[in-house]
């Protein structure tokens, strides 16, 4: 029905049939010349824009364009018609059956039984969170107490409700609600004790695993593809690629006062990285660098040379001289350089590096470092402490301790000439002494 009001207001509605009818009315006497629309789906077709009060579980049931409206709440998940079908879910039970999907195929002429201390779990395509859950079984056999968990690997397992004593009934029990809902991507139903008219194992014709009500917003680049843009008011899915500009943008974790900067805060020519950001107010330098992920090439255009690079860095106490311990692998070489603290007194850094000695020769290594280091140097005492014929002599040595934690160690006898011996084992294998005398 349609009606047209007077000159005053210039007002127009279309008015749908039934107790609770579908309008659109435009009254140009608000000062806004508001429109009304009440309707289930509002969609601009030339636009590529819909407008509605629910929307299939998955994108691939809609259409290229944007969508944005109510969700109605149902359950989590597409009825199965097999284990792994539809594709991205999967059902399991504790037998390894082929036909688990049986509880989750929102069918009520297939079912499957389970003793005491079994349990069948669903993996669903990404992580969604039920809030409540009903089960059908059958008072012939049925499960009077039970528990449901969920995981976000399928491997560490959380429980989220717990029932025991309930009574058999023939259908559909109440909701149960799980009081701490989180966004799990594999939900588990348990039997932990069964009953009713035989008692003998729980019948599960179906688990409905359910969400809420919630305003989504959806933006569907490619039907055929499936990739898309969804946010359900509680988490964001983004399946396609994800960019991120440069400059001031970033990702921020708002909670571990940290987020991602592309190249942000420094930037050198030819390197590219990630930059994990601390967001404290504090030095003049709120964006203060404490990692750094990326590589560095000789030319953005025609690189023949590539070296993968990460960084921690310490810039809290001084931005302009951090401490910092640097990783660089190259095609011959890696080297860890380091920078803990320099002043006119004192500069503590260095490096070292680890690589072929010859590029043309595989087994040949070369370790170049111009790092201050200090180590002990080890006293065996091998098998033989007190033999005094085990000394070195030019004419009588031919059995020495060999220590196989060093190749230069201290030998100390209990008697004899000499009464200490410093050792160095060379590459080749030969051990050569020295005679070391205590200090006058």
């Amino acid at each position: 029905m349609i009606y047209l009001y007077d000159k005053e207001g210039y007002k127009f509605s279309a008015v749908g049939s039934g107790d609770d009818p579908n309008y659109i009315s435009f009254n140009s006497a608000n000062e806004d010349g508001s429109l009304s629309i009440k309707a289930n789906i509002f969609s601009l077709s030339t636009a590529g824009l819909t407008i509605g009060a629910a929307v299939p579980e998955t994108a691939d049931y809609l259409t290229d364009g944007i969508w944005m409206g109510y969700h109605l709440g149902g359950m989590i998940y597409t009825p199965m018609t097999s284990n792994i079908l539809p594709a991205g879910q999967r059902a399991y039970d504790e037998n390894g059956s082929s036909t688990a999907y049986y509880v989750f195929d929102n069918s009520l002429d297939t079912y499957k039984e389970y003793v005491v201390g079994e349990w069948v779990a669903l993996e669903l395509p990404r992580k969604k969170t039920a809030v409540k859950y009903r089960i059908y079984s059958s008072s012939i056999n049925f499960p009077t107490a039970w528990n449901v968990q969920g995981s976000v690997d399928g491997i560490e397992w959380a429980t989220l409700n717990t029932q025991s004593s309930v009574t058999p009934i023939t259908g559909w029990s109440s909701y149960y609600t799980i009081s701490l809902p989180k966004a799990y991507k594999y939900y588990r139903f348990n039997v932990t004790a069964v009953g009713g008219t035989t008692g003998t194992s729980a019948r599960l014709y179906s688990i409905d695993f359910s969400d809420e009500s919630s305003y989504n917003y959806f933006s569907i680049g490619s039907s055929s593809t499936g990739n898309n843009f969804m946010w359900n008011g509680d988490a964001l899915f983004i399946k396609g690629d994800l960019y991120v500009g440069a400059g001031e943008n970033g990702i921020y974790f708002e909670d571990s006062k940290i987020f991602l900067g592309d190249n942000i805060i420094e930037s050198s020519t030819n390197a590219h990285y990630i930059r994990y950001v601390a967001n404290l107010p504090v030095n003049d330098y709120p964006n203060i660098i404490i990692h750094s992920l990326g590589f560095t090439v000789d030319s953005d255009t025609a690189p023949t040379v590539f070296t993968a690079e990460r960084t921690f860095q310490n810039r809290f106490y001084s931005y302009s001289d951090p401490a910092y311990i640097k990783e660089s692998l190259g095609h011959y070489a890696y080297t860890t350089s380091y920078d803990f603290y320099s002043s006119s007194s004192i500069e503590a850094s260095g490096y070292l590096t680890v690589g072929l000695y010859q590029s043309s020769d595989a087994n040949s290594i070369a370790i170049l470092t111009d790092m201050p280091a200090k180590f002990m140097i080890p006293e065996w005492y091998g098998t033989d402490t007190s033999a005094i014929a085990k000394y070195p002599s030019i004419s009588s040595w031919t059995d020495p301790e060999n220590c196989p934690i060093s190749n230069i160690w201290t030998w100390k006898k209990s008697s004899g000439t000499p009464y200490r011996v410093l050792y160095i084992r060379l590459p080749d294998g030969s051990i050569w002494w020295v005679d070391m005398n205590l200090p006058a």
